[in-house]
């Protein structure tokens, strides 16, 4: 095609002699234009603040020393790019060895930018890229001060991608995560391993975000946060959006969440948490109180110890849930808590799971297997873990069911309690409505004269239960309140008894004797079809050398014209 390209300009005898010398030359060229590509186009002079560039987008300031990472914060709207790993502890990070001291004692590192209040205030505004190299030990300490991280704050449209913090410990007030202690602008493809602390809205790789975006993160992190919120990823998200991150660390804070403390109308999608999570109320395995804000093919798998509206993936819920699951178990104290969310105050919550165990060691009041509480929409889930309650309103699926609507659920875990007891439900009451659901696991009433039911313990006339059933063998009760009806396990295994109630088998509902012990399963809710959709912690960062690419033939064309210009 060059050839075909280039027989337009030349014609005559001298073809093979001309095509002969373009070659030489593009050969020139390609070897010039990788020699360029290999060298920074400004050499620092050894008193430059950086070791090589400009500071623009094309040509970013290089960092290879500690001193050029702290210069940063003198050029907050400029562009930087890492060019090699950074160890605050070795003493070859350092141009000169003795600045050492000034970042790894006493108060060390002095975060970029800074953030006191809205008339005072520095955000980081460019861009800066890690290119995947280590960070290491970077070391804050800094307990009257707001917005520890290695950043303080990065402002919207910024982007802050690709870098590696190992073994970073961070003690600030508040806003405090080992990346930045706020983030308004993009961070990818960025990991944190180390200790975090602070006394509210603490996280392991962002404080507290507004409005931000969070892609292909992941941290292992012991995040602390003495009063507030404290999360794997962020402690509190405010309007923004987090997609393919994952977090392994434990977390312990009044608000927490393996991703985030508190969910404040944000987006989390395609992420996961495997760590710890203690203490306090509002606690999650993915978010501790989800505000408004939405969740999607997600889960959590870390054991939960902690006070009250306590859940598998989130504490206090008031948003929309769909394509998640919850597998850890769950010890609590106190009341309103679920294998999957604490309390479900608003929203909707659909083609979900939990499977782990639901434990209430002391004044256990509004507990589920599935949620605790629910005054709003819940449908096409279920739960298989054992429920254990030391006082009243304990549910295989949900303690007290206010007003809500449950349609196509189902639980199959055993269910322990002292007062108002249920396979499925402990209390529907106040219009709550419950349709199409059925529950199959054991009750085990520890009151002589509590309201103890194979289906549901207790309802009101103004409540409403249809075509669900209970398995009426395993459960050992031959009795419920409301109207659901007690069928033998080999009723509970035949497709009849559910189509003759008006159950979907075509899209909804489906049954095999080698599948969830030969009960109806739902076919959108299984282990394997729910959770995380695409690789995860992770993000591509482009393909380098692009640009060069593009200049090299573009100096082959105007070559080409250039003789063919000479020739005429």
């Amino acid at each position: 095609m060059i050839i075909e390209l280039l027989s337009v300009f030349i014609r005559g005898e001298e073809m093979v002699k001309t095509m002969k010398l373009i070659c030489v030359e593009l050969i020139f060229i390609c070897i010039i234009g990788l020699v360029i590509s290999s060298v920074p186009l400004i050499k620092a002079t050894d008193d430059s603040p950086f070791a090589g560039g400009l500071g623009t987008r094309e040509n970013p300031y290089q960092i290879t020393k500690i001193e050029h990472l702290n210069n940063v914060r003198d050029f907050l709207d400029q562009h930087f790019i890492v060019m090699n790993d950074l160890d605050f502890n070795d003493n070859n990070s350092y141009l000169d060895p003795a600045h050492k001291e000034l970042y790894t004692k006493e108060t060390g590192w002095d975060p970029i930018g800074y953030y006191i209040d809205y008339t005072n205030k520095k955000y980081f505004t460019g861009t800066f890229d890690g290119q995947n190299h280590d960070i290491s030990n970077l070391y804050v300490n800094r307990p009257k001060d707001r917005n520890g991280g290695l950043f303080a704050s990065i402002e919207l449209y910024s982007v802050v991608k690709n870098i590696h913090l190992i073994d970073a410990s961070i003690i600030s007030m508040d806003d405090v995560g080992a990346l930045t202690g706020v983030n308004n602008g993009n961070v990818v493809n960025c990991h944190a391993t180390g200790t975090i602390r602070s006394n509210s809205s603490v996280g392991g790789l962002i404080g507290e975000m507004y409005g931000g975006n969070i892609t292909g993160c992941s941290t292992s992190c012991m995040v602390t946060s003495r009063h507030g919120d404290a999360g794997g990823i962020v402690g509190r998200n405010i309007e923004g959006f987090i997609s393919n991150c994952y977090t392994t660390g434990d977390i312990s804070g009044n608000t927490g969440g393996g991703i985030a403390g508190d969910n404040m109308r944000g987006s989390l999608i395609n992420c996961y948490a495997t760590g710890k999570i203690g203490n306090g109320v509002y606690v999650g395995g993915l978010v501790g109180w989800n505000r408004e804000g939405s969740i999607a093919h997600c889960y959590a798998t870390g054991e939960i110890t902690a006070s009250s509206c306590v859940g598998g993936l989130v504490g206090k819920n008031n948003g929309d849930i769909t394509s998640c699951y919850a597998t850890g178990s769950i010890t609590a104290d106190y009341e309103h808590i679920g294998g999957f969310v604490g309390d479900h105050e608003g929203g909707n919550i659909t083609q979900c799971y939990a499977t782990g165990d639901v434990i209430v060691t002391h004044n256990g009041d509004v507990v589920g297997g599935f949620v605790g509480g629910n005054d709003d929409y819940i449908a096409s889930c279920y739960c298989t873990g054992d429920v254990s309650g030391t006082d009243r309103s304990v549910g295989g699926f949900v303690g007290y069911n206010s007003g809500g609507k449950i349609i196509n659920c189902y639980a199959r875990g055993s269910v322990t309690g002292d007062e108002d007891i249920g396979g499925f439900a402990a209390s529907n009451v106040r219009k709550g409505r419950i349709k199409n659901c059925y529950s199959t696991g054991e009750i085990i009433c520890d009151c002589r004269f509590c309201e103890c039911g194979g289906f549901v313990g207790d309802t009101d006339k103004i409540s409403f239960i249809n075509s669900s059933f209970w398995d009426n063998e395993t459960s050992n009760k031959s009795s419920t309140a409301g109207t659901a009806l007690g069928k033998t396990t080999i009723q509970m295994k035949t497709r009849t008894t559910f189509i003759e109630a008006g159950w979907d088998f075509s899209t909804v509902w489906g049954m095999s004797s080698s599948i969830n012990d030969g009960y109806p399963y739902l076919l959108h809710c299984m282990e394997g079809h729910v959770g995380t959709t695409d690789e995860i912690g992770s993000q591509n960062t482009g393909t380098p050398g692009f640009e060069g690419i593009v200049f090299i033939f573009s100096l082959c064309i105007m070559l080409v014209l250039l003789r063919k210009r000479k020739r005429e």
